[in-house]
This record gives C-alpha cells, structure tokens and sequence, in this order.
C-alpha cells in the first residue's frame, strides 16, 4: 500500500502527461515556455484571484511574498509554531523574527483568538498556515489585520489548495496567499513547484520581478531577487493534472468520509478524528487523526505493512533552529505534536486498502486509553432514542406539516445528520398524515405504510438523536395551523429554526415569532412546476384563481421573505416558483440538492443482499433489471418503462421491471411477466432494492434518483427532468412518454463493463453531491452566515 500513491495516478494519466512533456521537449522553451502562462491563467481562474505567479517551489512562494511586502531585518510575523519549517525559515533567512501564537486544539490551525496579544509595533505580517487541507480561520485574522493598520495576511496554503472558506478558494483568502506543488500534494508536479497569488497589482508586479532576480526587464534589475521560477515542465505536468484535479478532490472527500464513518463504528472514542468546520472544505491533503498510543498504532500499522505519517513531530518553537525566537508555551502544539499521525490518503486508495487500516486501528487501540486529551469534536455514533441537549450547543428547529419515520425525505434526514454534526435539534410537526392534501397517507402508500408513521399529537420522542415534538392541528385556507406552535417555539428558544415552505400558517406564525422569540428564520420551497400547475399552465389561469393565489401566497410571501435570512430551494425549477408566486426575491435564494440518506443509500457492499433480493423478487442472475419508485399514477407514467421493457425483450434482451410504490397505475402493471410490483417500504430496506438493479429509470424530478445514483445506479430520465447538468456523468434522456426512446436509453446499458464503468462514477460523484453529511455541513455553514450579528459559535468546548 503506498501513502500516496503517484504510480496510479501517473497510469491514469499517462498520455495526458506525455503529450504535454512532448510538447514542452518540442518547443525547447524549458525557462518560462508558454506553458507557465497558460498554467497561471487557468489557476487565476481556479482560485478567483486576479494574479497567480508560479515560483519554483511552496517555500520560494513564501520567501517571495514577504520580499514583496519589504519585510527587513527585525521585523516581526506572527504565525504558528505546528507547521513544516519553511514557515518560519524564510522569516529568519530575511532577518525576520517569527513570533509564534499557538493552535485551535481542533483544527490543529492558528488560533486567531491569540493574534491581537502578539501584536507589537514591529509587527510587519501575519501568515496562517492551512494545515491538512483546511483553511484557518481568515475572515477572523483579516479583520485583527485590518484593525491594526492593514497588517498584509499571508496564507500559508501549502496543504490546502482546492478547498474552501465560506465558499471562497484558499489562495484567494488574504493579501497573499502561497500554495505548494510538490508531488504528495492534492496537485502536485514531478519535483518542486508553487504559487503565489493576490488581487493587487504593485504586489503581483513584486512577486513577478523578485521570481527573476528582481528584472523589470531584462538585465535590469529594480530590486533584489531570487532565481525563483518554476520550470515549464512542471508547469506542463500541472496543466496535464488539472483535468482530473476537481475529481481527485471530490474522491478525496469521499474517504475522509468513509475514514470518519468507519472509525467511528470501530475505534468509539478511541480516536480523535478531523475537526472540520462547518464553513469551509477540506481538500484533506492528509487524513490526521490523534491518539496518545501514537507509537503502537504506527507500529502495528507497518506490521501489516501499511505507511502512515506524523506532520508534524516536534514544533518549531523546540527545534534548535528556532528555539531562540520562542518566548512563552504553546501547549496545544506540544500536545498535538505528541498525538497527531496521517494514514494513506489519495484518490486512488481503494475501499478494501482502506478497510485494512481501519481494521488494524481497531485491532491495536486500546479500549479505554485514548482520547479524553485528544483533539476534534469526540467521534459520535448516536443511538436511537438518545437525546441530546445542552446549552452550550447552537439549538435547531425545524418545522414541518407532516413527519414520517420510514420517508427519506429532508423532514428526516437532514435533523438526523445536524444532530451528528453536534446540533441540538428538534423537529415541531403536526399528527396529518403525509399527502394528507391529496387524500390519505392509507391510499396512497398502503395501509401498513400509514399506519406504522402515525405521530401521537401532544407526544415528544427521541429519534436519532434528535426530538420530535408532535401538536394537534387544524386547517384554514388550505393550509394546515398547528395549535400551540408559538409556545414550543418559546419554550424551546431556537437560534434558529427552519422550514420547508414558502407559503402557509407555518411559516406565516414563525416569521411572526421571529421578531418575539429572536431566532433567524431560514425558509424553504420544494415546490416546482410539475406540483404546482399555474406555474406549468399553458392557457390562462382564471382571474379568481390569480387572486386566490396572490391574496394566500404572494402577499403573506412578501413578509415571509422580510423575516427571513434565506430561502433554500432544491431545483431552478423551485427558485422560478418561489420568485413568480411566493414572493421571494431572487437575492434570498440559495439552491442545494436534496439530500441522500448515505445510512441507507450507498454503493454495494455485499454482494449477498444483492443475491437475496434479486432471488426472492424472482430475477434470474442474467435480467437486466430496471427500477422505478414513486408513485404509481397517471402523472407519472410508470407504464412507460413496462412498455420499454417489451420492445427490448422483443430485441432479444432480458429486461425486467421493477416498480416500489403504490397508486392506481398499479393495477396495470401487476401480472405482467416483465414487471414486479412491490408496495412502498421504510426508508431503511430500500436501499437494498437499488443495489438489487441495474439500472434507475425515473420519469419525473424525485429525490429518489439521488437516492439510486448513490446506491451506484445508472440513471435514465426523462428529458422534463429540470437541471440535469449535474447527473450527466452518470444520467441520459430518453423523450418523455416515449416508451422507443426509453428502451434505446436502456439498450445502451446493456453492456456490464460500461454499466460498471458508469455505476462507480455514479456512486463516487452520488455520495460526494448529494450526501447527507455534505449538505448538513452546507446547512450549518448558513446558519453561521444567518448568525453573524448574533454571535454564539463556537460554544462546544471540544473545539478549544
């Protein structure tokens, strides 16, 4: 197993790479070739920022930014004793004294809360470090630079090129910010390589002089420089890479995932895993845990042979070279320092590699030692029926007409997973029944469906850690009015609460409690055309109805939206409603995929459930099964697979149709030898139905193709689905109602190494888009955002 494994990677892209060395060995131009341009603009672009100024290696990057900003003998940089040498050894080389503050005990990077008691008059810069891959808090240290004369930031970005901070790129962050291209990086070269970037002129002018020994032009040299240019081979070698940069990145993500979710099934609070911030993104150029048996752990590690890494062992403010410019302790770096190692990371470990080093932690931990000192938040595995609430946590509500245990829907996954991320949540709804608008829950998922998700009106339960409060309701105006709904709210005292609708009594009586109780209102609109017909309506809707619609929606939407921080909606589709018919402007909205359940929904893991299902649904091994869920009605249109299904069989393909719901479409489909009709099903067995298929066809927008793309299904879908340019790795059109069209989609998935091929992206780009984890991060980092004049993160003394 390698730490990280380049080979792989250089298989991957070896013609790529090739071609642009051959083109390099072409021109002959080996010292700034047109290569080193083009590499800067598409960084520049990358990042946001204005410049980029390739360099010849991560420290050269440094050593240049200050001799851009004049750093002079005896002047002071305040930055952190836990990183690699070169943050404080082009200091010193300039005559510079590092002044060290110590780290977040979480993130393992600056803490900012230090910066302002280190400040003296010979302070000339600050520079973070972004270690791991996450950036430090720069928002944070931007605003001490500025109240103190505008004191230039310089980002030690190293380790974190390719993520980001309140949605903004690392390198983009501060004055300056420098990044390293050496080859174990997310985006590394064959030998040494950097970048500087910035959105200032003089200082890019700077950066660009001093990379050529200070030249203007040529032999004219206005200042005093370095030979500091990266090599147009490397640059060559960067630009072949950049093609699959987005995805090593996102495959990145998806094992420090599967690192967290493991290790915190085996090792408990053996460990302490990565500290994440909700508002930035990690691009996890290591996956660092802690743990105060350090030396067993790297021992029984290498026994098995697999390698593992400590960054950093010994902090600078002990090393010799460094010592003399120390003054005071920085215990949470000696203490990091004695626990932190990094297990293999890169894009190419496999799952089974992967399994091996967590079930080797797991074996050689002792139970009991570990990781009270240990840093991040403790690993958590909440049980069900585990409630959780403490006034030192930022306390949710959520709000919603309808609850049902066993529905993927957001009203239950997204609490499950804020309550993970060690969010107080409770969740206020109603006893109605879901759908109950369009008849009974009974006709429309089965009577035991129904009957298993009825809520106790007056009752409270703990469910995955998180509370549900269940209040009696009646309807006016079409709407459903929960009774008491302003008490619980204060009663509960939100700092926020969240709802997924735009129009109604519910978000009507919370925008009004708002202003009494004083939490930030986040709204929601999951409604799109195909559900709300005078936004599809082709003729002219009535008068009658235009004012009904305005008078109940629109008008309440106005003030809905006034009270309202943020308004998230799931499609463009639901945006366009939301603007045209319930008064939200376009300002407010903030558009995020619905979530997938990974719990439920993920790739294949054994290969005997895929067997077991297939079998008892009476699929021969051979079948190329094709799985619809959803509701079996007209609107849909199931049928239409059935009819796709016998123009293959007719081509001489095994095709079976699988169909999971209820509805009067059903009727139609049962008895058919090429159809298997199976009732709807909690939440929790259905994801075994999707690794039991072959392919996913859907034929209208439906959270449940996210669901069967992260399971590793191919989709097929109708050409009305609406911002499909995010599934086209894995998704193709067929015409809607067009049952030929459909089967030559389905025909072209016929074959096992293409449907495989196609399966793998589906699962690895299902889970990193349309996660659960991911888009609770994405939900709390808004609810910092909301929170902003209401300071009350952090609180969890985790954290410190």
């Amino acid at each position: 197993m390698e730490f990280i494994d380049l080979k792989t990677q250089y298989a991957t892209l070896r013609t790529a790479i090739n071609e642009r060395i051959q083109g390099v060995l072409d021109h002959g131009q080996y010292i700034m070739g047109p290569e080193v341009a083009e590499l800067e603009q598409r960084l520049s672009e990358h990042t946001g920022a204005k410049h980029c100024i390739t360099v010849a290696s991560g420290t050269d990057a440094l050593l240049i930014a200050l001799m851009a900003i004049g750093l002079k003998p005896g002047d002071e940089v305040i930055t952190t004793p836990f990183s690699f040498a070169a943050t404080a050894e082009v200091i010193v080389l300039l005559g510079g004294c590092p002044v060290f503050v110590d780290i977040e005990a979480g993130t393992c990077n600056m803490n900012a809360r230090q910066i302002e008691a280190a400040i003296t008059p010979r302070t000339r810069a600050i520079m973070p470090v972004s270690l791991y891959g996450q950036p430090a808090d720069m928002d944070a240290i931007n605003a001490i630079a500025l109240q103190h004369g505008g004191l230039p930031v310089i980002e030690d970005a190293a380790q974190s090129f390719g993520s980001t901070y309140k949605g903004r790129q690392s390198c983009n962050l501060s004055t300056l910010g420098c990044t390293s291209f050496f080859p174990s990086k997310p985006l590394g070269c064959y030998g040494d390589g950097g970048a500087i970037f910035t959105n200032d002129d003089a200082l890019a002018t700077a950066c660009r002089e001093i990379r050529i020994h200070g030249q203007s032009a040529r032999y004219h040299h206005t200042r005093v420089g370095i030979g500091g240019r990266m090599d147009t081979l490397q640059c060559a070698i960067i630009l072949a890479k950049l093609e699959r940069f987005q995805w090593e990145i996102e495959q990145r993500k998806r094992l420090a995932d599967g690192y967290n979710r493991l290790l915190s099934i085996s090792c408990g609070e053996m460990l302490g895993l990565p500290d994440i911030r909700p508002d930035r993104d990690c691009a996890w150029a290591q996956y660092t845990i802690r743990t105060t048996q350090r030396d067993e752990v790297v021992a029984a590690l290498r026994a098995e042979g697999i390698p593992s890494a400590v960054h950093y062992p010994i902090p600078l403010h002990l090393q010799p070279a460094y010592a003399p410019f120390a003054s005071g302790t920085f215990p949470v770096s000696e203490k990091a320092a004695r626990e932190v190692m990094s297990l293999p990371m890169s894009a190419d470990l496999t799952p089974g590699d992967q399994r091996r080093v967590v079930d080797t932690l797991a074996r050689c931990l002792v139970p009991g030692e570990a990781n009270q000192s240990a840093s991040g938040p403790p690993p958590r595995n909440p049980q069900a029926g585990e409630t959780l609430v403490s006034p030192d946590r930022l306390r949710v509500v959520i709000v919603v007409e309808t609850f049902a245990r066993d529905m993927g829907y957001i009203n239950n996954t997204l609490p499950k997973y804020l309550a993970r991320l060690g969010v107080d949540v409770h969740v206020i709804t109603t006893e109605l029944a879901p759908y109950f608008q369009l008849g009974s829950a009974s006709q429309i998922f089965g009577d035991a469906f129904a009957a298993s998700n009825r809520n106790e009106p007056g009752s409270r339960q703990a469910i995955d850690s998180y509370t549900l409060h269940t209040l009696k309701a009646r309807k006016q105006y079409g709407y459903p009015r929960p009774e008491g709904l302003e008490d619980r709210l204060r009663e509960l005292k939100p700092q926020i609460v969240c709802i997924f609708q735009a129009a109604g009594w519910i978000p009507l009586l919370c925008a009004l409690q708002s202003r009494k109780t004083g939490f930030q209102l986040i709204i929601g609109s999951h409604m799109g055309k195909t559900a709300f017909p005078m936004a599809a309506a082709t003729a002219s809707v009535p008068p009658a109805q235009r004012l009904r619609s305005f008078l109940l929606r629109k008008m309440p939407g106005w003030f809905i939206s006034w009270r309202s921080h943020h308004c998230v909606v799931p499609t463009l589709d639901c945006a366009d409603v939301a603007v045209r018919f319930f008064g939200i402007p376009r300002s407010k909205i903030e558009i995020m995929n619905l979530p997938v359940d990974s719990d439920y929904f993920h790739p294949l893991r054994d290969l005997a459930e895929r067997e077991r299902v297939r079998g008892e649904l009476g699929f021969a091994p051979e079948d190329l099964v094709c799985i619809y869920t959803g509701k079996l009605t007209a609107e849909k249109n199931a049928v239409v697979l059935l009819e796709a299904a016998r123009i293959l069989i007719a081509r001489g393909l095994k095709v079976r149709a699988l169909f999971v719901g209820e509805g009067e479409q059903a009727s139609l489909l049962r008895g058919h030898p090429e159809a298997v009709v199976v009732p709807f099903m909690p939440v929790k067995a259905l994801g075994a139905y999707y690794r039991a298929a072959d392919i996913g066809v859907w034929m209208n927008e439906s959270i449940s193709f996210l669901d069967g793309a992260s399971c590793g299904l191919p989709l097929v879908l109708s050409d009305t689905v609406k911002d499909s340019s995010h599934l086209r790795e894995f998704a193709s059109l067929y015409r809607t109602n067009d049952a030929a069209s459909l089967a030559d989609r389905i025909a072209e998935l016929a074959d096992p190494v293409e449907r495989g091929r196609i399966s793998t992206i589906a699962a690895s780009l299902g889970m990193q888009r349309f996660g659960a984890e991911q888009y609770a991060r994405r939900r709390l980092a808004l609810f910092h955002s909301a929170m902003d004049n209401q300071p009350y993160f952090p609180k969890p003394s985790h954290h410190e």
